[in-house]
């Protein structure tokens, strides 16, 4: 369990190129970055840096050939903070 703010890293080793979900997609927030490390040419990274509630979820690798599910790894990012409410909009029903 991580604290917003901080910063982590997940690491997927693998022959083949690997590609992230978080929560079954493929799109990430602005504060998650992946890439490929060229020092160690079987490793790749996310990288999540100043850890916000919204990044909580469900992290995984998959590493494909020919097409076919060859590997896959997960990892459940659980954030300990304080939740906080900010009101966009106020409307009144009457």
């Amino acid at each position: 369990m991580v604290h917003p703010g901080e910063t982590i890293s997940f690491n997927c080793f693998s022959n083949r190129e690997v590609m992230w979900t978080f929560n079954g997609d493929d799109e990430f927030p602005r504060n998650v970055k992946t890439y490929h490390d060229k020092h160690n040419s079987l490793k790749y990274v996310l990288n999540i840096s100043s850890i916000k509630l919204e990044n909580a979820g469900l992290y995984k690798c998959f590493a494909f050939h020919d097409n076919t599910l060859v590997f896959e790894a997960e990892a459940q990012l659980q954030i300990h903070g304080k939740l906080t409410l900010n009101f966009i909009k106020t409307i009144l029903i009457t």
